[in-house]
């Protein structure tokens, strides 16, 4: 699932879906990775760590499999705001 992740998160990012790819990275590192480190930690030790990091690595590709799933991503219209760019500087040169 970790390679899932690092794989959808470069496709959003490459279709111009930059925030919440961001904040998916985020709320999962800090919230997931985290909080199961405070709870898993003082019991397990550094076994409990990596533990909770395996857990959020996880969680984190199951996160990005739904968001591709989802085809959100792919409504980010990037070439084509480009584009109508030109063509209002080319208009205005005319």
């Amino acid at each position: 699932m970790y390679g899932v992740s690092i794989v959808a998160y470069g496709a959003c990012v490459g279709a111009g879906d930059t925030l919440i790819p961001s904040v998916m990275n985020f709320a999962s590192m800090w919230v997931v990775r985290i909080g199961l480190a405070l709870v898993l930690t003082p019991r397990f030790g550094l076994v409990g760590y990596w533990v909770a990091m395996c857990v959020e690595l996880n969680v984190r590709g199951l996160l990005f499999a739904w968001r591709i799933s989802g085809h959100k991503w792919l409504e980010k219209d990037i070439l084509n705001k480009e584009k109508r760019t030109i063509w209002r500087r080319q208009k205005k040169a005319v």
